[in-house]
């Protein structure tokens, strides 16, 4: 193997000297096009009232939650697996059950049943007893143990 010598004899015969700081084109091309060097007065006040809204394909509208989800889905090519879907699924079901729900009664309409037996009775209260024991209303008894 034959190896190179430690020094070179070789030497160029015309060089140059690059400056470190020389000015980038895309720096050069942005002083042509930029506008007025003067401040906007309108742009002082101006807040713009932004607001994204995401919509299902049944029109409901997405939490920023759901929105991020469907489009990475969608980014990825990929959709949710059966069982977050069925999840899902049932969910809005139970949004829906609960939205249509009275708030101020119960699933089995037991306070609407109330105001109709008080009106049935033409009494401001209804005696509640609990089984098949019947309370009176004067005696109070308890058991002794035996």
């Amino acid at each position: 193997m034959h190896s190179a010598p430690k020094t070179s004899t070789l030497q160029a015969q015309s060089y140059t000297i690059e400056e470190k700081f020389y000015e980038d084109d895309k720096f050069g091309k942005r002083d042509r096009y930029t506008g007025p060097v003067q401040e906007f007065k309108e742009k002082n006040n101006y807040k713009p009232d932004v607001k994204l809204e995401y919509i299902d394909d049944n029109g409901r509208r997405l939490s920023a939650k759901e929105a991020f989800r469907y489009l990475s889905h969608k980014f990825h090519g990929k959709g949710p697996g059966k069982n977050k879907v069925d999840k899902r699924m049932k969910k809005l079901e139970q949004d829906t059950r609960l939205k249509q729900m009275s708030s101020t009664d119960t699933p089995l309409n037991t306070v609407k049943l109330l105001q109709l037996k008080q009106k049935e009775t033409q009494s401001p209260y209804i005696v509640l007893s609990g089984g098949n024991k019947t309370l009176t209303q004067t005696m109070i008894s308890k058991s002794k143990p035996v």
